[in-house]
Formats: C-alpha cells, structure tokens, sequence
C-alpha cells in the first residue's frame, strides 16, 4: 500500500504554512540564545493554542476548507454517525431502528471491536451502512502521538475492517 500522502488532497493553509515557520524560527532561536527557552517555549504554546482553538471552531477555515453546505442541487440531508461500536448490545438494536425508518448511517469502528465481533462489523454493512475507521484501540491521548504511532493505530483499524 502506497503511504497516504495529505499534500495531495490538501493545499496547506497560511496559518500551516506560518506555525511551520514558527518552529523553524524557534528551533533557530534556540540555538542562538538557549538561555530565552521558556520564551520560545511560550510562542510555540500559544501558536498551538491559535490552531487548536481554530480545529474547534465549526466556521473557521483557518486549519482548511469546511463544508457547511450540500452542494447546490442536493437534497437536503441528515448526517446520521454513531461511533465506538460495535457493541453486541447496542449496535442490533440501532440497526433494527434504522431497518424500521429506512435510514442509513456511518457507523465509526474501533477496530480491536471489530476483531472482537466481526459478524457485527459484517451486519453493519451488509445492511448498507457504512463502516468507517475511528482508530484500532481509540485511545484518548491519540492526537499527542507521533506520526508512526498514528498511522499505526489508523492502519490497524483499517485492516480489521476490511
């Protein structure tokens, strides 16, 4: 499998493109003057505070494009999601409501539950949900991991689902 690379999809941001320059200059002057590190440390919190804030404001292109609207000519919608699933208990029963309402979702796997209940996993898109990945263990400190770690958990999940 080829790696997944996001500069084909994406056009970074001037706000990417600035927190890149950011850490370059803070690498830079902390060579210079070691001694001004918890100066340097505070711009290079306050730049992550500026793009974790932006990632939580719905409106706010600043990290990309959002969509806020279908597409002209689209009708309108609702965007059904249930996540960390599946549950043995639950998933059936949310299944059996969406079969009642004819409805169809997004069903967001944990991929170690999908290994646990695969015949679940299996229901969920044999009933024409669809299956998409959350992670394989889910875990809550995922966004502070490396890059390798990431791509593991994310891979992992996705060859449990498949």
């Amino acid at each position: 499998m080829a790696p997944f690379r996001l500069s084909r999809i994406y056009r970074r941001t001037a706000l990417i493109r600035i927190t890149y320059a950011h850490h370059f200059a803070a690498l830079a002057a902390l060579g210079m003057a070691p001694e001004r590190w918890p100066w340097i440390a505070a711009a290079l919190a306050a730049n992550h505070l500026v793009i974790g804030a932006s990632g939580l404001i719905p409106r706010c292109r600043w990290l990309g494009p959002n969509l806020t609207r279908l597409p002209a000519g689209t009708p309108p919608a609702v965007a059904l999601t249930f996540d960390d699933g599946p549950d043995p208990e639950v998933t059936p029963r949310v299944l059996d409501l969406l079969d009642e309402r004819g409805a169809r979702a997004s069903f967001f796997v944990i991929g170690r539950r999908v290994e646990a209940y695969p015949e679940l996993a299996a229901e969920i898109h044999r009933r024409g949900h669809t299956v998409e990945n959350h992670t394989y263990r889910h875990r809550h400190d995922f966004s502070l991991r490396g890059p390798r770690a990431l791509d593991r958990e994310v891979r992992s999940a996705q060859e449990a689902i498949a």
